[in-house]
């Protein structure tokens, strides 16, 4: 993010509980401060050693103090004094201004990297963690400052401050040496906890505050990782027409003649690649569409149908004549004033379409797609809000005739949704699991009985690695968690279509995984193809979409940085 057109560098919080009480005895610094950002006196420090601060006091009176300052660059009409301090070394910081008479706050939750006669003052970091003290002064914390010179500024508004009057102040800054990541270049690691000084070498990169699962070890000149999968064609973002700053989702087409092609999302438009040859993957037409990083694709029959979050509606695309290099707009669908949906779900064998997560409906709009080029609303459920949904028709067992819907809502794990009756669709159970947080999307064994999902925000938020949930869903009223498995890797998981006893998922910094689901309560990892040449972390760059399903066996991938991937599993 940015602050006047400057970069602000955002820190993780720094754990600060109650009163902070500083180790040793602290350093008395005398008068430094000044009524200018650029007259502040510099007061060195050296953080101490991590787990023992070394504590700095600066002490003034804010008598001298005129306004507004260059402060007022920001809006605030108030008062400011400055005081400054250089780190040595990098260093988590705290500022505590308790015990200041009379009350000193508001003051700024800022440092400022820079100050001029111009006042064009460079916003640095915000404090990570702002507590009030018992006299209503404020203590703040910044992790992981690099070492230089930092600025802090003191309001002080007469109008707030007890009794109008501008008093004295004292400044406690507590500092000790940050850990972080180091990522190493020549190699292609990373180190955890690690201190700067130990990541200094030419090709080593220190990121302070951060764990190797937080970063991404950009290895410059490095290839893609694999294992038992072929890279046989690739797309860039720049084959396509246009500048296309994203990939996103990525779809399959197979046409009467066996030709067979790749649907992918892109920024601006929908990118249609014929990869009947895949050594030799052709883009044959583009439909442009909405501008968004956000799609969704799906195919049944001879039409396409293209879902965004940005607005426009639904393009529906003409895909029968796609061998005479065509696949026209049929239109943007709007009925009943759909704009945007995040998701569709499709199910051939019943011949509907499901939006979820839409401007209609947080949870599904059940589309009858008897006429493909003109859907119209067959039914509405709103019980959940969803971010995706699987759609299954059983024909036989104990649920035969019963279409259901497993939806996967964030918050609240995996709602089963009997969608039958498109005029009575109802929720028959939840799947709840450890972690939960961002239930993101999933699919069904190809036996009906298990769902594998995955969820967005527990590798980031419980510190997990890539992590995909099994459960039992043979009684529809009454699932069952039944598996948990990772691969160990630091990567968050995206997306998984399962086929032929495969599980292909798309993980996002790591790429393509495949997993051997031929027994579900015992899942083990078989090949994988990175698409994102880097150390894996917990972030969103790399594979997005996976499409495994052609008949050829060839498998789809959607990169959000570089395209379209044209892939073998070899399971030799």
């Amino acid at each position: 993010m940015s602050q006047r057109g400057v970069s602000v560098t955002v820190f993780r919080l720094f754990m600060v509980t109650g009163v902070i009480a500083f180790s040793g005895t602290p350093v008395q610094a005398g008068t430094t401060g000044s009524d200018t950002c650029s007259g502040a006196i510099v007061t060195t420090i050296t953080p101490g050693a991590p787990g023992s601060p070394v504590t700095t006091v600066l002490s003034g009176t804010l008598a001298a103090a005129t306004g507004p300052d260059c402060d007022a660059t920001t809006g605030n009409t108030a008062a400011v004094w400055w005081e400054a301090f250089e780190l040595t070394t990098c260093g988590d910081v705290v500022i505590d201004l308790c015990g200041s008479t009379p009350l000193h706050f508001p003051s700024r939750n800022v440092l400022y990297s820079d100050c001029d006669t111009s006042c064009a003052i460079t916003a640095f970091a915000g404090a990570q963690n702002r507590q009030t003290c018992a006299d209503n002064n404020i203590t703040l914390s910044f992790p992981g400052l690099l070492p230089g010179i930092y600025y802090y500024p003191i309001l002080a508004d007469p109008a707030i401050l007890s009794g109008g009057v501008l008093g004295t102040y004292q400044m406690a800054i507590s500092a000790e040496q940050c850990s972080g990541a180091c990522c190493n270049f020549d190699t292609g690691t990373c180190d955890d906890n690690v201190l700067i000084g130990d990541c200094s070498g030419p090709n080593q990169q220190f990121n302070a505050q951060q764990s190797c699962c937080s970063i991404d070890c950009v290895m410059p000149g490095s290839q893609y990782g694999s294992f038992g999968v072929e890279l046989l064609g690739n797309i860039p973002l720049s084959g396509f027409s246009g500048f296309q700053s994203d990939g996103n989702d990525v779809w399959g087409y197979a046409s009467p003649s066996g030709r067979e092609y790749a649907l992918i999302g892109l920024s601006t438009q929908t990118g249609i690649v014929e990869v009947t040859d895949p050594f030799n993957p052709t883009v044959i037409d583009q439909v442009s569409g909405a501008s968004c990083i956000w799609r969704d694709i799906r195919t049944m029959g001879t039409h396409g149908y293209v879902v965004n979050e940005c607005g426009g509606g639904m393009d529906i695309i003409d895909l029968s004549e796609i061998d005479s290099g065509v696949a026209p707009l049929v239109q943007r669908w709007t009925t009943s004033g759909f704009s945007t949906s995040h998701n569709i779900a499709t199910n051939d064998i019943s011949g509907f379409a499901y939006l979820v997560g839409s401007n209609l409906s947080r949870g599904l709009v059940a589309l009858d797609l008897t006429n493909p080029s003109n859907p119209s609303i067959a039914g509405v459920w709103s019980g959940r809000g969803l971010h995706d949904a699987f759609v299954h028709s059983y024909r036989t067992g104990p649920n035969a005739g019963r279409e259901i819907a497993f939806g996967f809502a964030p918050g609240y794990g995996v709602v089963i949704v009997d969608v039958t009756n498109k005029n009575a669709m109802f929720e028959l159970s939840r799947v709840f699991y450890p972690n939960l947080s961002i239930t993101h999307q999933g699919w069904l064994t190809e036996d009906g009985r298990y769902v594998v999902f995955g969820d967005e925000g527990d590798e980031s938020g419980s510190g997990l690695t890539s992590t995909t949930y099994v459960a039992d869903v043979q009684d529809l009223n009454n699932p069952v968690l039944v598996n948990t498995f990772t691969n160990g890797i630091c990567s968050i998981d995206h997306n998984v279509i399962i086929r032929g006893g495969l599980s292909y998922h798309a993980n996002y910094s790591s790429g393509l995984r495949v997993f051997d689901m031929s027994d579900p309560l015992n899942i083990s990892e078989v090949a994988y193809f990175d698409t994102a040449p880097s150390t894996n972390f917990v972030g969103f760059v790399g594979a997005w979409g996976v499409y495994p399903s052609l008949p050829s066996g060839i498998v789809l991938i959607s990169d959000i940085d570089r395209g379209l991937f044209v892939l073998n599993y070899d399971c030799n």
